[in-house]
């Protein structure tokens, strides 16, 4: 790993803990009504698995940024399939929009032995 590279955390802070446990009270008391309605998220995990496991590994700050790039590919004409939070994270300063995904691009399908397939366009 080199010197620019961020690893995950070993224990979140107060306030990445304080948005864990709101998205537990979202996934708790309003996630049912919305998949009631028949609003689904596009991604696997879901926007809400990914924002808990981008605060747990990088933070407050830093998942902030990977949940807000990750709701904004989330709508109809965005991306879906398999897209997990980042494991490690490239050091952005003063540009913490780097630290998410912006692209609307598809993502590649998951398999059956739970990894990620391969696109046409070599990706994985």
């Amino acid at each position: 790993m080199t010197k620019s590279q961020m690893t995950q955390s070993q224990t979140p802070s107060a306030l990445a803990k304080f948005a864990i446990l709101l998205l537990k009270l979202y996934r708790v008391g309003l996630s049912p009504i919305l998949a009631f309605l028949g609003v689904r998220c596009r991604h696997f995990p879901t926007c809400s698995d990914y924002a808990m496991t981008s605060f747990s590994r990088h933070g407050a700050w830093r998942g902030f940024w990977l949940t807000l790039s990750r709701l904004s590919r989330c709508h109809p004409f965005g991306s879906h399939g398999w897209d997990p939070a980042p494991e490690t994270l490239q050091d952005a300063r003063w540009r913490p929009w780097r630290y998410g995904d912006w692209s609307w691009r598809a993502r590649p399908a998951m398999s059956d032995d739970g990894l990620a397939a391969k696109t046409d366009d070599g990706d994985a």
